[in-house]
């Protein structure tokens, strides 16, 4: 079914939940810190879950009607998943919203973030490497880093296809407008 947890978002959040409570351990040691790279860690998880828990509830309001055996059937029961990020005329309030939230306002400060964590990160490498409880830890933190760069890449790359396949859609109704006048304007009209 459209919008279910999978063993990957069980795995993905143990894996967060885990990093969260580590945080908490070594909270002190990253406190002294000259960039607070810890806070930056502990927001950006909780992006990562925000953004997967706004995508599996998008998915579900936007998840046709079980009932609408027709589209199951020729598009296959995952079909919302993938069009979820992509579609931006959802028929429902609730998935449009979400959308809108994810392109005009997560992804926007995920970027932001994440460009803060890098000079906080890098901060940290420079003035006061000592300050991270272990060597594990501060390389972590670039491999953290350099997924959120990636993740920020595919949501960047999908945007643009969202944006395209949006684009199109203008372009094919202002062309059917444009034949709808034609037709209007070459057919007489009865007098009455």
């Amino acid at each position: 079914m459209v919008g279910e947890l999978g063993y990957n978002d069980g795995i993905v959040l143990a894996s967060l939940l885990f990093s969260c409570v580590d945080l908490h351990l070594e909270w002190a040691s990253f406190s002294t810190c000259s960039q607070p790279i810890h806070w930056w860690l502990l927001v950006s998880y909780a992006c990562v879950i925000c953004f997967r828990a706004t995508h599996l509830l998008g998915s579900r309001a936007a998840a046709p009607a079980a009932t609408d055996e027709q589209h199951s059937a020729s598009h296959g029961s995952d079909a919302g998943i993938g069009e979820f990020l992509l579609d931006l005329r959802h028929k429902g309030s609730v998935p449009r919203a979400l959308v809108a939230f994810t392109w005009a306002v997560a992804l926007p400060f995920f970027t932001l973030w994440t460009l803060i964590g890098t000079k906080w990160l890098w901060g940290v490498l420079n003035e006061s490497p000592q300050c991270v409880p272990t060597s594990t830890h501060l390389w972590f933190s670039g491999f953290w880093l350099a997924l959120c760069y990636i993740w920020i890449a595919v949501h960047v790359a999908l945007c643009g296809v969202a944006w395209t396949l949006e684009r199109r859609i203008q372009r094919a109704e202002s062309d059917l407008r444009s034949i709808e006048d034609c037709i209007v304007s070459i057919v007489p009209h009865p007098v009455r």
